[in-house]
């Protein structure tokens, strides 16, 4: 055989991601649109790919689909996970480093709240007085803050976010992008002073033309065929470990649970993308027309923590999300044109199974560890060892807050040996992998895609506590008895869909390579022609540009 075509053989069994072409040069898109599925885990696709008829069977079938992507984090949650879509950096540079942290005086602070005034909500419908929501908690800028810098040369540039819940639209709109969020008091969305004024006229018309959707209970239909083969899977109608209401797919709720979890429904998520649509649309009439887009569709998170992913709820809900987000792309399309539109599709965390339901299927590790006795057995022994009261004053996944007027107070050899005890203790804890203390896992040395890595990732000083616990896989330590969560750095919890579609330009390519999240906003700065976010140090996605 010729050498050359030896050569050639040699590097398409050895190197095939590398071989693909990349993609052709073209002006930059007109609209951007990123939609992030809360909660979308890459574990669901091997069951539910093959039934999506619509516009995410359109994503993955004709976009650059990445197979390996991961978000580097130790306790993937919302906030975190949506700022590496936005920022193109980690937690410790960007400081959203869980969706709430601890104060000096163990209250829950959620990374959103900002009671300055100038951050005020804009309450929709004369609901009552709330927190203020500003981004003033992240600490570098994003993608949106690098587009909305071009419109201080360039007219027409907007960019807006969209979700049900307030985190996830603040972490993306950044300081210069526009964000609104569903408010479930006024039943409506709405927005705060650190993004406008007043609530734009558009999205008070809005609220009122769809205030009966919100107030009068809906069936929840099913997407598909109840009997097809779309819903035939283990465990899909099993709520012993759910939490409530107990069922939603497939009933109509009534009016005081539809109040209460309507943003879990299919018809949250449709009136999150006709509200993004509406405001396409008014943007035109003003004379924009170079939109960055995120929407965040909350509803599979909102139901995989009570129900769990193998559940009716949740599978359906990527059926209805299908369907949905094809409607949307297709008005798109005809508004801006296929060619000139940039979609992309990923989420923000994946999730773990139930533990309980996981070890009826054979694997006996798994389990549910309830924070509330876990906290109490670690005072028990410093108030017996030490004669110390209530030193262990907090929980929220992974991390354990100590008392701090104490913790100031004790001598540092004294100190090191309550910690040293507090950490024995949790380590004896069948399902409890790793512990930490602040200091310990800030000084260790690891490989970027070790699992301690991830943890270490999400440090930042004064958004942490005290002790940092990393669980076995399939092991929750958990403040709820039903339910599940996304707290760990392994697979199931950090691997994430990752496609990139343009027509005509990025299509039809597969991407075996591992690559991370924050390499998607350094990737869509150049594609847009703008500049990337300042904190990033990552490279640009192999392929795309």
């Amino acid at each position: 055989m010729h050498v050359s075509r030896l050569m050639l053989l040699l590097l398409l069994c050895i190197q095939p991601s590398i071989l693909h072409p990349k993609v052709k040069k073209q002006k930059p898109p007109r609209a951007t649109v990123v939609f992030i599925i809360d909660q979308f885990a890459y574990h669901y696709l091997p069951r539910v790919k093959k039934h999506f008829k619509y516009g995410l069977k359109e994503l993955f079938t004709q976009g650059a689909v990445f197979e390996q992507a991961y978000h580097p984090h130790g306790v993937p949650e919302t906030t975190p996970g949506h700022h590496g879509i936005c920022t193109g950096t980690l937690p410790k540079y960007h400081g959203a480093t869980y969706n709430s942290w601890f104060s000096p005086d163990y209250q829950k602070v959620r990374y959103e709240v900002d009671e300055r005034p100038q951050a005020a909500v804009l309450h929709a419908n004369n609901a009552a007085a709330q927190p203020g929501i500003s981004p003033h908690n992240t600490k570098v800028d994003g993608l949106s803050d690098q587009f909305m810098q071009v419109a201080t040369r360039e007219q027409g540039y907007a960019a807006y976010a969209f979700s049900l819940k307030m985190h996830p639209v603040v972490s993306c709109a950044n300081r210069l992008g526009k964000a609104f969020w569903f408010d479930c008091q006024a039943g409506g969305f709405t927005s705060s002073k650190a993004y406008f004024n007043q609530l734009p006229k558009w999205v008070t018309r809005f609220n009122k033309r769809y205030a009966r959707l919100i107030n009068n209970p809906m069936h929840w239909s099913l997407s598909q065929p109840a009997k097809s083969a779309a819903y035939q899977f283990p465990n899909i109608t099993d709520y012993r470990f759910a939490g409530p209401p107990g069922k939603l797919a497939n009933t109509t709720p009534s009016r005081e649970v539809w109040r209460e979890h309507f943003t879990k429904t299919p018809a949250a998520s449709q009136l999150l993308l006709n509200l993004a649509k509406n405001t396409m649309d008014e943007l035109l009439e003003q004379g924009k027309d170079h939109f960055l887009f995120w929407i965040s569709l909350s509803t599979l998170d909102l139901c995989g923590h009570v129900f769990g992913p193998d559940s009716l709820e949740c599978i359906d809900t990527l059926y209805h999300l299908d369907q949905q987000i094809g409607n949307f792309m297709t008005q798109v399309n005809q508004t801006i044109g296929a060619k000139d539109t940039l979609y992309v599709l990923t989420g923000d965390h994946g999730v773990c199974p139930i533990p309980e339901i996981v070890a009826e299927r054979g694997n006996n590790l798994a389990k549910r560890i309830l924070a509330k006795p876990m906290l109490a057995e670690m005072n028990k022994l410093v108030e017996a060892k030490y004669g110390l009261k209530n030193f262990v004053r907090a929980y929220e996944p992974c991390m354990f807050m100590v008392d701090q007027e104490i913790k100031k107070q004790l001598p540092p050899a004294q100190l090191f040996n309550v910690l040293h005890d507090l950490k024995t203790l949790l380590l004896k804890e069948p399902g409890i992998k790793k512990v930490w203390t602040w200091d310990e896992l800030h000084r260790l040395p690891f490989e970027a895609d070790q699992l301690e890595q991830f943890c270490k990732n999400q440090l930042y000083k004064d958004r942490n506590a005290d002790i940092i616990v990393m669980t076995e896989p399939f092991c929750l330590l958990t403040h709820y008895p039903a339910g599940t969560a996304h707290s760990s750095p392994y697979e199931y919890d950090t691997h994430v869909p990752l496609v990139v579609y343009r027509k005509g330009c990025i299509q039809k390519m597969t991407v075996a390579d591992k690559v991370w999240i924050p390499q998607l906003p350094v990737t869509l700065a150049q594609l847009l022609g703008v500049g990337q976010p300042s904190a990033s140090t990552y490279k640009a996605l192999p392929g795309i540009v």
